[in-house]
């Protein structure tokens, strides 16, 4: 039950962190496409960092998992500061 509450909450703060980041500030094309890719590929990374040793008990080398819980501590940090500003991005906005 817990990793499905970790799983919701990282995914739902990764599509709002994706949505802010990607879709509101490129045109669609190939940019976005190379951006959600990167995006996506960082995700996967950080879910394979984070469940892969507790699941499956496959141990990934250190330069496989240090960029994992560097993406995630970004993610956390980018995803707070969005929620701040986004009050005053809609004031702004009205």
């Amino acid at each position: 039950m817990f990793i499905v509450v970790v799983i919701t909450v990282l995914g739902l703060m990764h599509a709002y962190v994706w949505v802010r980041l990607v879709k509101h500030t490129t045109a669609p094309g190939r940019t976005r496409h190379v951006l959600t890719a990167v995006y996506l590929t960082l995700t996967t990374l950080l879910f394979a960092t984070l469940f892969l040793p507790r699941t499956v008990g496959l141990r990934l080398p250190p330069w496989l998992v240090w960029p994992g819980y560097l993406w995630l501590g970004l993610v956390v940090y980018l995803f707070l500061t969005f929620l701040v500003l986004e009050p005053v991005r809609l004031a702004l906005r009205g």
